[in-house]
């Protein structure tokens, strides 16, 4: 059984980069109109000529997807060799002879290695499960665990899943291909034609992406995006990125000595979705519009939530915090900071960019520093760190910030109110 390789996954993933839809587009089908959640994606998809429809001009989202259809979409993707009715032996399962209508795609996807039968039979006309359809993703795609950054939230159903397929689909939830809002995946639910086009479309993207070299995307403030990439960035334009929706791109430069492009870009709307485009190509970033959400100073234990969502660590009453380990988020879900009682030095740890302290962030040199708060401070080395730190009072708080040379950019913060 021949292995698809990840050169083969780019190159098809290239060849096939998630477009744009214009909303005033006419529907491909008679039953997928704008309306419908998986419009987009059954667009885009049909303009790859990887979706074709019904001969009677529908598609049927609503349907359950059968194996034998998964087979020919996940061929037409990855651009699979569908040999001719001769070339094929004259029963490749009990169920599946050179004569079946999906003979070559279903022969196409078992030599890839992405999906087989049991038992010597394929059962092309059986519906497929949102666990087994995890599991041909995640091969096909050729989809890796994400270490760092993703949505590393539990999936909360996982044990009814067969073990089989857990790690499959914890790889897609931490891709974020699936999405349920309760955290759950229903691994036993069968999948819907709409339904498969969607994770198809989020799957490309997550390839592109990763063919493009980007590592991560930080959302620095409202304002401001930084685009991370392996140390191959040469070959790409800061001018080729754009996001959808109606958030636009004011400027977008390298950073220098980082592998690292920053794009300037105007407010999102509250509530909309936007996601980063490359070359008019989805990437598999995207966030929604919060209208704002800084937080100025410490949030002691007692602090009312309000910019700030607590998800994990201390339990919280009536929308306190009751003290103790803790993470914030902000409405968009992206992490914010993390505060720990334990910290060598009791007081809150800021480690995210995002957030507001007193006008400044973490990132900014020194230099910056002392401009923004109109100060002479200087770098100190902490032995016990074995970093450096610059040593500010603002307004009743003593903030410590901390950085690997005596000139570079700060990587953390630690606020304590003076007593």
């Amino acid at each position: 059984m021949k292995k698809l390789t990840s050169v083969m996954v780019a190159m098809a993933a290239m060849a096939l980069v998630p477009s744009v839809i214009q909303a005033n587009e006419d529907p491909s089908f008679f039953d997928v109109d704008a309306t419908n959640t998986h419009y987009e994606a059954i667009e885009r998809m049909t303009d790859r000529g990887i979706i074709q429809g019904y001969q009677d001009g529908t598609y049927r989202p609503s349907a359950n997807i059968s194996r034998g259809q998964v087979a020919t979409l996940i061929a037409r993707a990855l651009e699979l060799h569908l040999p001719d009715e001769e070339e094929l032996p004259a029963s490749i399962y009990h169920d599946v002879n050179r004569n079946h209508t999906q003979a070559a795609a279903i022969y196409a996807v078992q030599e890839a290695g992405v999906m087989t039968g049991s038992n010597e039979y394929f059962n092309p006309s059986a519906q497929i499960s949102r666990e087994q359809m995890a599991t041909v993703l995640v091969r096909a795609f050729d989809l890796e665990r994400v270490v760092e950054g993703g949505n590393q939230d539990p999936v909360t159903d996982l044990t009814k899943a067969s073990a089989t397929h857990r790690a499959n689909i914890s790889i897609l939830s931490q891709h974020e291909i699936t999405r349920t809002s309760d955290g759950s995946f229903r691994p036993r639910n069968q999948v819907t034609r709409g339904q498969f086009a969607s994770f198809m479309d989020r799957a490309l993207s997550v390839v592109y992406t990763k063919e493009l070299g980007i590592t991560r995307v930080q959302q620095v403030d409202e304002y401001t995006f930084d685009v991370h990439f392996t140390e191959d960035i040469e070959r790409l334009s800061p001018e080729n990125f754009s996001f959808d929706g109606d958030v636009d791109i004011l400027d977008a430069y390298r950073l220098d000595g980082l592998e690292t492009i920053r794009l300037i870009t105007t407010e999102a709307t509250f509530g909309v979705r936007s996601t980063l485009l490359y070359q008019e190509g989805r990437t598999s970033y995207s966030f929604v519009g919060t209208g704002g959400s800084d937080i100025e100073g410490m949030l002691p234990m007692g602090t009312l939530l309000d910019e700030v969502i607590k998800t994990k660590g201390t339990p919280k009453h009536e929308g306190f915090f009751l003290g103790g380990p803790y993470v914030l988020y902000d409405k968009n879900g992206y992490f914010y900071d993390y505060y720990d009682d334990t910290h060598p030095i009791t007081g809150y740890w800021i480690s995210n960019p995002i957030t507001n302290i007193f006008g400044a962030r973490v990132g900014m040199t020194l230099e910056e520093l002392n401009s923004h708060f109109g100060t002479n401070v200087r770098a100190s080395f902490s032995e016990g760190e074995g970093m450096y730190t610059f040593d500010f009072k603002v307004d009743g708080y003593d903030l410590w910030f901390s950085a690997d040379s005596p000139t570079g950019r700060s990587t953390d913060v630690i606020i304590q109110k003076r007593s």
